[in-house]
């Protein structure tokens, strides 16, 4: 089995792949534009038996930034089904040395949760759709303060998207206007930004209008503050009246939207898994994990990863929101699977006795500087690849 990046040269071979996995028409012949993406596939010879397209990206985490590999694209023909390679394709993403790149960390949105649990992904938390009628909104004030954005204002946007996606764990940091709606005119999708009295941009909101079912669907919205969040949504309220209902996609579990609505019992709310994420290098990520002021020292081994280097027994000592780890040969508070150390020390864990209902964590002493560590997080993240 051979694995290597994929080129322009390739696109036959991986359009072939990407019809028979997912079953559907396409022009096998056609242009892939491999050679500048980052597409890793398993080779039988000349023919391609499995590939996946990896997405640098950068994540926020407790102050820090974490490197990522986005995966998206995972498929392989039927035909060479449970025989290893899409396997090999994660082996050579962790290792880093195909790509020439090692990151911190991985995120996916997997068809199956079990499936990828097998690679070391576990799920980091839930996201909320609510679908609420506007008349519920109504301690919103309709207001006009907000602004389009049409592709000439990304600086201004992403410095707004980017405060606010910082208050949560592993939202991703954006660079550019990929994610946002730069031609509304075209896509009848729009983002819009709010301005306080200071005229300082500080919400946002992308979304598109169901006029059949007259209702507002809004695929994303950040804010900086209580006044910025009531802003946007009186803004969203200006199509009250032509619309009854706005429906929000993908909003954080404990969204303060809640607050906002006037009576519970007209919305539906709805939780999703968010996506799945995994350590590639548990050193870096403690590393750079905020730690709490008071001093603390616990000691965690990683069992069972197939990133060798992970599996070690790592010793945390620390103060004043800053930790030391060292690889000790010492005997371990807590031990975990890769799986378990995704869940802990990505997004948090509410204590011993929610511990041990974790899948692939043992604790050897329960030591609570660990829990203190490691408290929940308000973990949120949406981008996909």
């Amino acid at each position: 089995m051979i694995i290597r990046k994929l080129t322009d040269a390739d696109s036959r071979e991986h359009n072939k792949v990407a019809a028979q996995a997912y079953a559907f028409s396409c022009d096998i012949n056609s242009n892939a534009n491999l050679t500048d993406s980052q597409v890793i596939g398993a080779f039988d010879g000349e023919n391609l038996m499995a590939d996946m397209c990896i997405t640098d990206a950068e994540n926020y985490f407790e102050g820090s930034l974490l490197s990522c590999a986005g995966v998206g694209g995972v498929a392989s023909k039927p035909e060479y089904r449970n025989r290893g390679a899409v396997r090999k394709l994660f082996e050579a993403l962790f290792d880093g040395e195909l790509l020439n790149k090692k990151y911190d960390i991985s995120i996916l949105y997997p068809f199956s949760e079990a499936y990828y649990r097998k690679f070391g992904y576990e799920i980091m938390s839930k996201s909320l759709e609510l679908t609420v009628p506007f008349k519920e909104l109504s301690c919103a004030p309709k207001n006009a303060d907000a602004e389009l954005f049409d592709g000439t204002n990304t600086d201004k946007l992403c410095e707004l998207y980017n405060k606010a996606a910082s208050k949560f764990n592993l939202a991703f940091r954006r660079e550019d206007n990929c994610r946002f709606s730069a031609d509304p005119y075209r896509s009848a999708k729009y983002t819009y930004m709010w301005k306080n009295s200071d005229g300082e941009v500080s919400s946002l909101a992308t979304y598109a209008v169901d006029r059949p079912n007259r209702k507002i669907i809004v695929d994303e919205i950040y804010y900086l503050d209580r006044e910025a969040l009531a802003g946007i949504i009186g803004f969203l309220r200006c199509y009250e009246g032509n619309q009854e209902t706005v429906i929000f996609k993908k909003l954080p579990l404990n969204t303060p939207i809640l607050n906002l609505i006037s009576n519970e019992k007209q919305i539906v709310q709805k939780g999703f898994n968010m996506g799945c994420a995994r350590i590639i290098d548990i050193e870096s990520v403690l590393s750079k994990k905020k730690y709490p002021d008071e001093h603390g020292q616990f000691t965690v081994r990683i069992a069972g990863d197939t990133v060798e280097a992970n599996n070690a027994a790592f010793s945390v000592e620390y103060e004043n929101g800053r930790g030391e780890v060292r690889r000790t040969n010492g005997d371990a508070d807590f031990v975990l699977e890769p799986t378990a150390a995704a869940k802990v020390i990505l997004s948090g864990v509410t204590g011993a006795d929610a511990f041990g209902y974790l899948n692939g964590a043992e604790m050897k002493n329960n030591n609570s500087d660990f829990f203190k560590a490691f408290n929940v997080k308000n973990t949120f993240f949406c981008d996909e690849f």
